[in-house]
């Protein structure tokens, strides 16, 4: 009995394993750390040198970073999306970016991290907190079928706060088995999540919904991505939003 005890055991433990297993596809936890870092040095530079403010020296910031690194845009935002869905593994990655841009001498670098250098948020009752362009231009072909978010929060967060996403979507491809899809994670500071991710049916406004656990806020994450076929297809996403909510103004969602 004891032997098949053990055996048992074994196998549960293999399973947990292979269940923590990073597939192959996915950029190694060391390489994702360094493309992070420098990331989050280009958002220094952008949000401080007035030459890379528009929407398109960003981009061609970011690709340069994709370049460094000889990774596509494609394979950094299925990683992070990955990640974002293993949040044990997300959160390590992160407070060793967090360490290495607080190490460093640059001024920016170490208020980027800290987010002082960033305006708090509106501390009305109802804020859209979108820190991101309004609108995306899904491009398979050219490796744009993702786009990510990562939100910090500040002190005009509240426990029991609902976070809403909404996109309206244009053109999306029809007629394939895969569908566009959303997802909204909280990580709360004591690392817990809550997590939605719902499949984007038609064209026009799809929107979810999560709310926090009795906890902090930490950061709001997720994505909106497209399906990679037909690459040809181009699909656009407008009018993107993502509304930070008192519960007390919602009185008819049960409390979590």
């Amino acid at each position: 009995m004891r032997i098949v005890k053990t055996l048992c055991f074994g196998i549960l433990l293999v399973g947990i394993v292979a269940c923590e297993k990073i597939p192959s596809h996915i950029i190694r936890p060391d390489k994702m750390t360094e493309v992070l870092v420098d990331i989050h040095k280009a958002e220094a530079i952008s949000e401080n040198i007035r030459k890379y403010a528009d929407f398109e020296s960003r981009a061609a910031l970011k690709q340069s970073i994709y370049k460094k690194h000889d990774i596509t845009q494609e394979e950094f935002d299925t990683s992070l999306v990955w990640y974002s869905k293993h949040m044990k593994k997300y959160s390590e990655i992160y407070e060793t970016v967090s360490s290495i841009l607080r190490a460093e001498d640059d001024e920016v670098k170490v208020l980027l991290v800290e987010k002082k250098s960033a305006p708090l948020s509106s501390p009305g009752d109802s804020v859209n907190i979108w820190n991101k362009e309004p609108f995306y231009l899904f491009e398979p072909r050219k490796h744009r079928r993702v786009l990510t978010f990562d939100i910090p929060s500040d002190d005009n967060y509240r426990e029991d706060d609902i976070f809403q996403l909404t996109v309206d979507f244009g053109k999306l491809p029809a007629n394939i088995p895969e569908n566009a899809r959303m997802t909204l994670i909280i990580k709360h500071r004591n690392d817990s999540i809550a997590t939605v991710s719902a499949d984007v049916l038609h064209d026009g406004i799809t929107q979810i919904q999560v709310q926090a656990r009795n906890n902090r806020v930490a950061r709001i994450m997720g994505s909106i991505e497209v399906p990679a076929y037909p690459a040809w297809q181009t699909s656009y996403a407008n009018h993107i939003s993502l509304l930070r909510i008192r519960y007390k103004y919602r009185p008819n969602l049960p409390k979590p």
